[in-house]
């Protein structure tokens, strides 16, 4: 590729095999940004067809940096080596999610508490920061110091395909949905004790979706993974409500693509729900099963979130997002 690139994209989580929330926001934004700018991805090496990723493969400044002098960087998931970081200064442009490695380390993998973290603090110093509600910007702001001119925000959307009732799943009973990697800052454990205090359990199902990370699955329970998308719209769709009770977020993705369908949500109050919601979910808190059980029955007796919340959800695009990453990518043009 020539050195008239606009982006030079990590791309090794949009190839990844893996349908989880890292994964998902990787491959909508590269597609986006492909139809706006001219992008290079970077994919660097594989095994066994796999991306490798960054904590063994830390030898990328002069692979990313090769031939594209000037051209802004974006590291959208994994934060970058320390190397990249110091190389590229504020050329590189690096998502921050959420500050779950500080706040809540303890619910964190092992990579991440013990290599990601230290590699993410290296870039919160010099690079330019991306993220993905202002809720998180605020976070950013008040724990690094970070200057506004070297923090931006691009929200994230849903790309689901909206499911017609006559396409819903056919399921013998009514259910409520989960679609959480199953680790321990999502907080499963209370929200299947809460479904079990809940008295709910005689009329719903509780359905979970999602991977198996390095979390335990509570007992009596299963798990829907490889759903694709066509799937899991008619899940959410068909669903009673969708329920988030992390402990704490970054955005918190299935409560838009809950609202999108039209479906009630049942989520943690947490600002950055509130914000991605419009303020129109059922707020529970998630330290306390019985607050979430309470949240549990008010959804199951029925209704449906406002109109205006399900069109603002359906509004959002991941072309705004691409739009909106532009203004990071330009300031890191401008000042790397």
């Amino acid at each position: 590729m020539s050195a008239a690139a606009d982006l030079v994209f990590d791309a090794r989580s949009a190839v990844a095999s893996r349908h989880s929330g890292w994964e998902r926001y990787s491959r909508s934004l590269r597609s986006a940004l492909h139809d706006q700018f001219r992008v290079v991805d970077y994919v660097g090496p594989r095994w066994r067809g796999e991306p490798i990723l960054p904590a063994a493969n830390v030898v990328q400044p002069s692979i990313v940096v090769r031939g594209h002098a000037g051209t802004p960087v974006h590291y959208p998931t994994f934060p970058p080596p320390p190397a990249v970081s110091l190389a590229l200064g504020r050329r590189l442009v690096y998502t921050l999610h959420d500050l779950t490695w500080w706040k809540y380390p303890e619910t964190a993998s092992r990579l991440g508490r013990a290599v990601y973290r230290k590699w993410a603090e290296t870039a919160v110093r010099c690079t330019t920061i991306l993220t993905v509600s202002e809720a998180v910007a605020r976070e950013v702001q008040s724990s690094f110091g970070v200057p506004a001119d070297r923090l931006f925000v691009a929200s994230l959307a849903s790309d689901l395909p909206i499911c017609e009732p006559g396409r819903r799943p056919a399921r013998d009973r009514p259910y409520l949905l989960s679609v959480a990697a199953i680790e321990p800052r999502k907080n499963i454990d209370r929200l299947v004790e809460a479904f079990r205090i809940s008295g709910l359990a005689e009329s719903h199902d509780l359905v979970l979706v999602g991977r198996r990370a390095w979390g335990e699955m509570p007992a009596g329970t299963s798990l829907l993974s490889d759903v694709d998308d066509d799937m899991l719209a008619g899940l959410y769709a068909g669903a009673s409500a969708t329920v988030l009770v992390s402990l704490y977020e970054g955005f918190g993705l299935p409560i838009l693509e809950s609202l999108a369908q039209g479906t009630t949500v049942v989520c943690s109050d947490l600002d950055v729900f509130r914000e991605v919601s419009d303020g129109a979910g059922i707020f529970v808190d998630p330290l306390d099963p019985a607050s979430i059980a309470r949240g549990l029955r008010a959804a199951a007796a029925g209704g449906s979130p406002p109109t205006s919340a399900v069109l603002a959800a359906r509004a959002r695009s991941w072309a705004d997002t691409a739009r909106q990453a532009g203004a990071a990518y330009a300031s890191a043009r401008r000042n790397g």
